[in-house]
């Protein structure tokens, strides 16, 4: 006979087990808005990169319906631009067992991919995901 007591448990280890990666608390973070008159592109700092990456694997998990062990064994790559009148730091996130960066140490945009290469375009003067890209074809 099965007892309820233990099926409540697994249930609660099984759903505590599986959550996912919390929203990052984005109120505190300073907009990182760029001069755009010195051109198309610009470098992001590391805590920019740092606070984009978490936002964009949340993201992933929440959105894309990632796991967190596979959103968090993804590799990134980073471009800082401006289109539609906002910062946006573009993203790829790639499987590192299955893509490879080119030879410079770049990453090439591609199509398809998804599950294992995926795009997030963060706005960082809002700090919220405005586009994505995650087609497996």
């Amino acid at each position: 006979m099965i007892d309820m007591k233990e099926i409540i448990a697994v249930v609660i280890l099984v759903l505590t087990g599986c959550s996912g990666i919390p929203k990052p608390n984005t109120a505190s973070w300073d907009p990182a808005p760029r001069d755009q008159s010195k051109g198309e592109f610009w470098n992001p700092t590391a805590e920019e990169k740092s606070r984009a990456v978490s936002l964009g694997r949340w993201f992933a998990n929440k959105h894309l319906d990632l796991s967190k062990n596979d959103v968090e064994k993804m590799r990134t790559d980073f471009t800082g631009w401006f289109r539609n009148d906002r910062t946006i730091l573009w993203i790829q996130f790639y499987d590192p067992e299955i893509h490879q960066p080119l030879p410079s140490g770049g990453f090439e945009a591609k199509s398809g991919g998804f599950p294992t290469y995926f795009t997030v375009s963060v706005d960082v003067e809002n700090w919220i995901v405005v586009d994505h890209y995650a087609s497996p074809e």
